[in-house]
């Protein structure tokens, strides 16, 4: 059944923000992964990604433990987006900051910053789409 758009409705069961919730489940994993690798083998890590030497490790573990805190705060968008608009934004603004911040630190502190830079632009845009069409097929799906 066609609509005055030339699109199809949705139907009832069909949730428009599936792809959201998937990419920023995906982007949790990914982040708590890594706040804890951060906190249990900070050495490793620093030279896993060519951060240079962190001295003390404390400094990496705490940004392990914010990473872990991050993902959790998520956690709500990544359930109800639609009751969460503000987490839910907050999801792939915030990466856009930690672009920001770490394209600057890849110029002038370590070149292993240039991966994260890549993954937080990466899904921080996948993000932003993903969002921004369950949002508007979320409104167009109401009377």
């Amino acid at each position: 059944m066609a609509t005055a758009l030339g699109t199809r409705p949705l139907a009832a069961s069909a949730d428009p923000l599936a792809p959201f919730k998937r990419w920023l489940t995906i982007a949790v994993a990914i982040d708590a992964l890594f706040g804890v690798v951060a906190i249990i083998w900070p050495r490793w890590l620093t030279e896993f990604l060519h951060f240079g030497a962190a001295y003390p490790t404390i400094w990496v573990r705490m940004v392990g433990l914010y990473a872990i805190l991050f993902a959790v705060t998520y956690v709500p968008a990544m359930i109800v987006p639609i009751a969460n608009p503000f987490l839910a934004v907050w999801a792939f603004v915030a990466r856009f900051i930690f672009v920001i911040f770490f394209f600057i630190a890849a110029l002038n502190v370590a070149s292993g910053f240039w991966i994260v830079v890549i993954y937080d632009l990466a899904i921080g845009f996948v993000l932003g789409r993903t969002y921004w069409r369950g949002f508007r097929d979320d409104l167009m799906s109401r009377p």
